[in-house]
């Protein structure tokens, strides 16, 4: 006997939305590092080409006056519909996610240094914290990063987050050009690998199939650790943006994060999207 999917309402949903821009305003945090410079000029040319933009430096309350003309300067080098600046002094988590209200960005883009994790310099875990109190998508571009996205990996669960993962997912797919992958990853179990791959490959194929069809993707399930499956699928295409809901069917709480958007937004070298799910 064939399961209803607990998300079967959201993945149909996909197959009548349309799908324009999704991001027309975006608060870029701007630290002047070149891991934030290059972010930001890479979110604004892949993710949010065209886009309202306001760039925010956030310091330490005796920051110099300077910062304002250096952004300003910054600021008026970028292709986009319009940018204007804001400097503000204190938690950069807190400021941009005010901000991004403010300005009614749906999205907030940062730079992530390859010595993120530094100890005593800033504010610690500034992604996670940020990414755990806005509304808005968050998306991640690590140092290094330069080429355009060859493909846009979807990754969903049983969480109730799936169709609007896929649906943003295709829209960006299809303002790119480039193809669409929806992955499941499952998580290994003890017993028998063959039953629990082939039950659950069932499930997810009979509830995702027509919302992947619709937007020209591909399904395909894998089984392992999720962030590591995750990101080897987009590596394995040439350098994907990987997209995921900040909480997923582990039941975090809004105002949480899930364990798998949490490590992919800290350590994936690929650019990282997640979206709030219901």
């Amino acid at each position: 006997m064939m399961r209803p999917h607990p998300n079967r309402a959201a993945l149909d949903a996909v197959t009548t939305l349309a799908r324009p821009a999704p991001f027309n305003r975006v608060v870029v945090g701007i630290d002047f590092s070149p891991a934030s410079l290059a972010g930001c000029r890479w979110a604004l040319a892949h993710v949010a080409p065209g886009a309202d933009a306001l760039l925010a430096h956030v310091s330490l309350p005796d920051a110099p006056p300077s910062l304002s003309g250096g952004l300003d300067g910054f600021a008026a080098t970028l292709d986009v519909a319009h940018a204007r600046t804001a400097v503000r002094a204190g938690r950069p988590s807190d400021w941009l996610g005010t901000l991004a209200e403010e300005f009614d960005a749906a999205l907030i883009a940062v730079g992530r240094r390859q010595d993120a994790n530094r100890k005593r310099i800033g504010e610690a875990n500034v992604v996670a914290r940020l990414a755990r109190r806005t509304r808005a998508s968050v998306l991640v571009v690590p140092e290094g990063v330069v080429d355009a996205p060859s493909c846009v990996v979807a990754a969903i669960d049983d969480g109730p987050g799936s169709g609007e993962v896929i649906h943003l997912a295709a829209t960006l797919a299809d303002g790119m050009s480039q193809p669409l992958l929806v992955l499941h990853v499952l998580q290994p179990m003890t017993g028998a690998y063959d039953r629990v791959v082939h039950t659950r490959r069932h499930d997810i194929t009979m509830a995702a199939r027509g919302a992947v069809e619709s937007v020209h993707g591909r399904l395909t399930l894998a089984v392992g650790d999720p962030a590591r499956e995750i990101v080897a699928a987009g590596v394995a295409r040439g350098g994907g943006l990987l997209v995921v809901g900040k909480r997923g069917a582990d039941e975090s709480p809004v105002g949480s994060l899930g364990s798998v958007a949490r490590e992919l937004l800290a350590k994936s070298p690929l650019p990282v999207l997640a979206i709030d799910v219901p």
